[in-house]
């Protein structure tokens, strides 16, 4: 009897204009724990979202969780792999409440190459030119090359490159990677073509 009047009164609340909750946090780790927070309307989903970014032999990880509009989940597990830089993203959105606690898990950075290659190339302008053929990894099946824009400490970098990845990255429009108040690029003039052997 107490769970039905614990669903109804649920409910009840739901009908009322109670909204989504999700934990809320951000951090330079691979997990985080936050506090409840109450969506606005407009955010129908609890988001959790981790990064890993390798370059050379350094490795650092951020995570966000959070609300988020339903339109801008984002796609499943993504990876890359430049020159000197190895990126990845894994996350979640549910529709619960409190359904992002917890963490997401990244695959092992030295992932198996999977026999396919693409031209690769970094540039602290608009565009490059490919300087050396890389070893794409896992699920890296495309070649890409973008643009990327980058706001840090009141400053706009603007850079290009070209490298081995999923097919997740793969759109016209415009996309973000990174954690939202820590680090993010933003991808313009995306292009894909399919890896060699």
């Amino acid at each position: 009897m107490d769970i039905l009047l614990i669903c109804y009164l649920f409910d009840f609340l739901l009908a009322i204009g109670l909204g989504l909750q999700c934990e809320r946090c951000s951090s330079n780790t691979s997990s985080c724990t936050g506090a409840p927070y109450l969506c606005p309307e407009s955010a129908k989903a609890c988001l959790i979202i981790t990064t890993e970014n390798v370059v050379e032999n350094d490795q650092w990880f951020s995570t966000y969780k959070g609300c988020t509009q339903t339109k801008n989940c984002p796609s499943l597990s993504m990876s890359f792999t430049f020159p000197s830089q190895h990126k990845q993203r894994t996350a979640k959105c549910c529709y619960r409440d409190f359904c992002n606690k917890g963490s997401v898990k990244l695959e092992k950075t030295k992932k198996k190459q999977n026999g396919l290659k693409c031209p690769g190339c970094f540039s602290m302008v608009p565009e490059c030119q490919p300087t050396q053929m890389l070893n794409c990894h896992g699920q890296e099946r495309k070649c890409v090359y973008m643009g990327v824009t980058v706001e840090h400490d009141d400053a706009i970098y603007v850079y290009a490159k070209r490298g081995c990845g999923t097919k997740y990255a793969c759109t016209k429009k415009e996309r973000t990677f990174g954690i939202p108040g820590l680090y993010a690029e933003m991808w313009k003039n995306i292009t894909c073509s399919q890896a060699a052997r």
